[in-house]
């Protein structure tokens, strides 16, 4: 028990630390500390039970090419690359190189009887090459919990501390210092999430996941008004229809609600965020014969989002917001194959966009030319795992 109070205590003392500003090594101090609960809390069991099954450590190293790393629309590339709108570009080009890096523990034991538990932490980071402005970090902890033979329960809590979008103008500041490039402020934020899935296999293979999470972004204090709570809950089927091929099916429904700030601070009035949405995906992952003597298979991913704005102030009053709907379209194709044992190697093309044109008549080409883009993303990964079975 004291263990447990331990492990809770570390996770608690983490997140009451992360709003501020953490380092690189820091962070990793306090994922060691929370590994170290858990493995106190295994050797605080009845050594004549079989608690701990067995450690898994991984990382994962990659290189990835990002063709817009801030979603730029066409209009905005062309001025970033006409030197135009002094303040709002701080970066160096548009597109960039970056390495992706990960670390991820685990332990699976028997909490309940003989039901597997398990544990997970995962730290990754994304460093790009010419733009360190958007590198960014991110923290995962999950529980796993078997209920029995068809069920499945996972409760998990992620972590971003600062994600850089990129700069607007601060019109608070416009007020004061006119149209200068002083007025373009970061626009940035923390997020934490919090999840839950429920997953049961009936028939033989069949396997249904109801899925919930629950977000908070607090931006930083140019933008509060843009402080938000988020929920997301769908349903997802993962279908066999061979023996080397499953189908992925999801449906999911979410929404975003903006806090209830003072108006006369931040002026929320002009300017509302919220919104709902409905995101359909459609997946494929085909198990490939032996390369020689390396497994190795492919996935492919689609997934179609569309967001619906529900300001209710005028145009003129919130032009990025009013009447707006977004039709967000993602592709995705992976192939992956197990070098060894502990070795897998991965490789990836990812193509983005987002479209405007179903928003209101009267502002739909300010829109298009404000928020539509298009991306890709390219790259491999290299992972490496080792399991220590006790």
């Amino acid at each position: 028990m004291k263990s447990i109070l331990g492990l809770l205590q570390s996770i608690f003392f983490f997140k009451r630390l992360k709003r501020n500003s953490l380092s690189y090594h820091s962070s990793i101090f306090f994922l060691v500390i929370i590994l170290f609960s858990i493995t106190e809390l295994s050797n605080a069991q009845n050594k004549e039970k079989k608690f701990l099954n067995y450690t898994e450590f991984s990382a994962d190293i990659g290189t990835i090419y990002d063709s817009n790393i801030l979603k730029y629309s066409d209009k905005y590339i062309e001025k970033f690359l006409n030197n135009e709108d002094q303040g709002r570009f701080l970066i160096k080009t548009y597109d960039d190189l970056y390495i992706y890096s990960s670390l991820k523990a685990a332990v699976r034991f028997n909490l309940i009887k003989q039901r597997s538990s398990k544990i997970r932490l995962i730290y990754t980071r994304r460093t790009f090459l010419k733009n360190n402005i958007k590198s960014w970090d991110y923290f995962k902890a999950d529980f796993l919990q078997r209920i029995n033979k068809r069920a499945l329960l996972n409760i998990n809590y992620s972590y971003i501390p600062d994600f850089y979008i990129r700069h607007f103008r601060d019109f608070d500041w416009v007020e004061m210092y006119g149209y200068s490039s002083e007025t373009f402020q970061e626009f940035a934020f923390s997020k934490d999430n919090f999840g839950v899935w429920f997953q049961y296999t009936f028939f033989s293979d069949s396997k249904l996941r109801f899925n919930f999470n629950y977000s908070e972004y607090f931006y930083n204090e140019h933008f509060t008004e843009y402080d938000c709570k988020n929920f997301q809950y769908g349903l997802n089927l993962y279908q066999p229809v061979h023996p080397k091929i499953e189908l992925e099916i999801g449906l999911k429904y979410g929404s975003s609600e903006t806090k209830e700030l003072d108006e006369q601070i931040y002026r929320l009035n002009y300017s509302d965020a919220s919104y709902y949405e409905t995101v359909f995906l459609l997946g494929v992952n085909i198990e490939l014969p032996n390369f020689r003597k390396y497994s190795n298979g492919l996935n492919l991913d689609f997934s179609y989002n569309k967001r619906s704005f529900t300001s209710t102030n005028t145009i003129e009053t919130d032009p990025l917001h009013a009447g707006r709907t977004d039709d967000n379209f993602k592709l995705k194709l992976a192939y992956r194959i197990q070098l060894t044992e502990s070795f897998t190697l991965s490789a990836f093309y990812d193509r983005r966009h987002r479209y405007l044109n179903n928003s209101a008549e009267a502002n739909k080409d300010f829109l298009i030319e404000e928020k539509n883009y298009n991306q890709y993303l390219a790259g491999f990964k290299l992972l490496y795992t080792i399991k220590l079975k006790h």
